[in-house]
């Protein structure tokens, strides 16, 4: 069974999706801010955070950056503010999904599902030269510097590794990567800006990840 926690102030709201999620064959657990949040990460393993932004003591970004830092726990968002700009920065603080309030339980729980999934289902890597993956704690190794990546961007630099020099539309990533749910090009190329800034640390090196403007992306070939 996989296990979940959830991460609101609000006490009506995270036991409503706390029995929900239960009835959907998820152990669960709650907490009441970022930082009773974080102390939970210390003692249990978790498959999936969800993870509101306003909150007392720890804020959800404040929570985001510090679990970041040890962890690549899948986190989904789930918040009141609506702007897209709010959007973009959440996932470039690392988290891997995002929806707005007022929350949609069949929705939720199938997004927990996709992203448990989109870590259990990465596909083995032919170790390219330069990058290899680990699956196991999906980092990735640069000349012997471990980089941990979040499941999101895991999924997709496994995706582009596995075949070099074939371009990947934004469309061939959604529907690999985030099967069963909606996201936008946005979306997608902040996970890609997100990982170039993680893997591609080296100005004077030709960039990993390369750019085919109309279409998508490619990792690049040796």
């Amino acid at each position: 069974m996989y296990r979940v926690l959830v991460v609101d102030d609000r006490i009506s709201l995270r036991e409503t999706i706390s029995e929900y999620l239960s009835q959907q064959q998820l152990e669960v657990r709650c907490a009441g801010d970022g930082q009773e949040a974080f102390q939970l990460c210390l003692i249990y393993d978790f498959d999936c955070i969800v993870l509101d932004l306003m909150m007392p003591k720890m804020d959800g970004e404040t929570f985001i950056q510090k679990l970041r830092t040890r962890s690549n726990i899948p986190i989904i968002v789930v918040s009141a503010k609506v702007d897209e700009t709010d959007t973009v920065n959440v996932l470039a603080m690392g988290a891997d999904d995002y929806m707005t309030k007022p929350v949609k339980m069949k929705e939720l729980t199938a997004r927990i599902y996709a992203v448990i999934r989109r870590v259990s289902n990465i596909m083995t890597i032919v170790p390219n030269q330069l990058i290899r993956l680990d699956s196991g704690s999906r980092t990735a190794t640069i000349n012997h510097s471990k980089i941990m990546l979040t499941p999101t961007e895991f999924a997709i630099l496994s995706l582009l590794m596995s075949n070099p020099g074939h371009v990947y539309s934004r469309r061939n990533i959604f529907d690999t990567i985030f099967v069963g749910e909606y996201v936008s090009d946005r979306t997608i190329d902040v996970h890609i800006r997100n990982l170039r800034t993680k893997i591609e640390f080296d100005s004077t090196k030709p960039p990993f990840i390369v750019t085919v403007y109309g279409i998508g992306y490619k990792f690049r070939e040796d």
